[in-house]
């Protein structure tokens, strides 16, 4: 994290050459953009929101997304050059656990809002780069881990749901929401387990 803002990435900013978006306001969430080359001729458009703490965050971050890529889509309609094209959502951040070790990544199979008992599936159509886990979103820091191989955290539900709902719009045809729950999804690295909790962010509430 950066030392002016602890919620900038800036180990991810500099590894993927990513700019701040001309013209932004100087508040939160804040918006990176650069691009990705995968091969001659083709590259992969990158942009990260630093959305913040919290389930109303997160959510605001993805409609934010939402926003701009309806952007790129009227300026390519304007210029004659527009298509369909694939739109892929991630949430980035961290989590507790019980006792996976600290600066380990997980991938979540699922996560769930603890706040409405809602459960979102996701689908890897990927060999996984890292141990698959469910995820569960608080409203506030938890301090008593679940006993299962479960995480948790405060943004992740918010974002998945809002994103596979606009994952949805840019697919086309029945298989549209199959096709958007592969295109949404969560990968949070370890930050505190039982030996290391996160009293340094947060008193315990419980």
């Amino acid at each position: 994290p950066s030392k002016q803002d602890p919620f900038v990435p800036q180990k991810l900013i500099q590894r993927f050459g990513l700019e701040p978006l001309v013209g932004q306001p100087g508040k939160r969430p804040r918006v990176y953009q650069g691009q990705l080359s995968l091969s001659v001729g083709e590259a992969l458009a990158l942009r990260l929101v630093v959305g913040g703490m919290g389930r109303l965050a997160a959510a605001a971050a993805a409609g934010l997304l939402q926003g701009l890529v309806l952007a790129d889509a009227k300026a390519e309609q304007a210029a004659e050059h527009g298509e369909r094209r694939s739109i892929y959502w991630l949430n980035l951040g961290i989590a507790g656990h019980g006792w996976r070790p600290l600066g380990e990544a997980v991938l979540a199979s699922a996560v769930h809002e603890q706040a409405t008992g809602t459960r979102l599936g996701l689908t890897q159509p990927f060999e996984e780069p890292c141990p698959l886990v469910e995820v569960e979103t608080h409203d506030v820091v938890v301090h008593a881990y679940p006993e299962s191989d479960r995480a948790v955290d405060m943004e992740a539900a918010a974002f998945v749901a809002a994103a596979k709902g606009y994952a949805a719009l840019w697919s086309a045809g029945p298989e549209a929401s199959r096709a958007a729950a592969a295109q949404v999804q969560c990968l949070k690295v370890i930050s505190d387990n039982s030996a290391s909790p996160l009293d340094w962010i947060m008193p315990t509430n419980s």
